[in-house]
């Protein structure tokens, strides 16, 4: 079975997607991305909030000392932690691994970070909701990832892709029989440490742009297939790739810009 996650649906979207790499990491599990500064730091934080065990902290400077941006995301850690009270919050089931048929080949699957009773001022208080743990250095940049229509930050989300909450509120309905709420967890840690919560409002139209969304993700796997799995090497498909050491078509110099 082929499975078929949020992250792999937005990696089909993106322009100029390099196939092989899709086939080696994604599907094939042979290798991994080299992580960045913002994963890492973004996974360190998720394993203080959430209590994770096996996540390294990111490295110190060369005097020994933590740095100013990991001393931000512990106390943003601590923070969470002051927020529980606050919104009616206790953390149930975290790291939930969902994995649903989709048909006799491809089956979905999601790993939601946890699941909680939340107060939400507009809609009331829910029993349990889906959250997802974001860690951000400034909730007010822009982005431009996520394949979004045009960029985007976190204090306006709107041109974000919402692939992901669509898939969770989906597989989460399918495992336990329940539609929930979906909310974006966004800790910042710029000068001023900031947080926001975000709810995706999530019907009919969303469910079907999900749907849409794996279909599409189903013909490029298998028009890939038929093709062979072809290279597309750009400086940002082969930067991160685990094989562009060893690929004759990577390119890892950066390209220069004109204005």
């Amino acid at each position: 079975m082929v499975n078929i996650s949020d992250s792999l649906i937005k990696k089909f979207k993106a322009q100029d997607y390099c196939p092989h790499k899709i086939k080696l990491v994604s599907l094939d599990k042979m290798g991994a991305e080299e992580p960045g500064q913002a994963m890492i730091k973004g996974s360190y934080f998720e394993s203080l909030a959430l209590g994770m065990n096996g996540v390294s902290e990111p490295p110190r400077l060369k005097n020994g000392e933590k740095s100013v941006d990991v001393q931000r995301i512990e106390s943003q850690a601590v923070r969470f932690f002051g927020l529980m009270d606050e919104y009616k919050m206790e953390v149930q089931q975290t790291q939930i691994e969902i994995i649903r048929p989709y048909n006799d080949k491809y089956q979905l699957k999601g790993f939601i970070d946890f699941t909680s009773p939340f107060l939400d001022n507009e809609i009331g208080f829910q029993p349990i909701a889906i959250f997802d743990l974001k860690l951000t250095k400034s909730i007010y940049a822009e982005l431009n990832y996520d394949n979004a229509s045009a960029p985007w930050s976190w204090a306006f989300p709107f041109n974000k892709d919402h692939t992901q909450a669509y898939m969770y509120n989906y597989l989460f309905e399918l495992q336990f029989g329940a539609n929930l709420p979906f909310y974006y967890f966004v800790f910042d840690y710029k000068p001023e440490p900031e947080f926001k919560i975000i709810r995706k409002k999530i019907g009919a139209l969303e469910r079907a742009e999900l749907i849409e969304s794996i279909e599409k993700t189903i013909d490029a796997i298998e028009q890939n297939e038929a093709c062979g799995w072809p290279t597309v090497a750009s400086y940002k498909n082969c930067k991160t790739c685990p094989i562009k050491n060893t690929c004759n078509d990577s390119i890892t110099r950066q390209p220069v810009s004109t204005v």
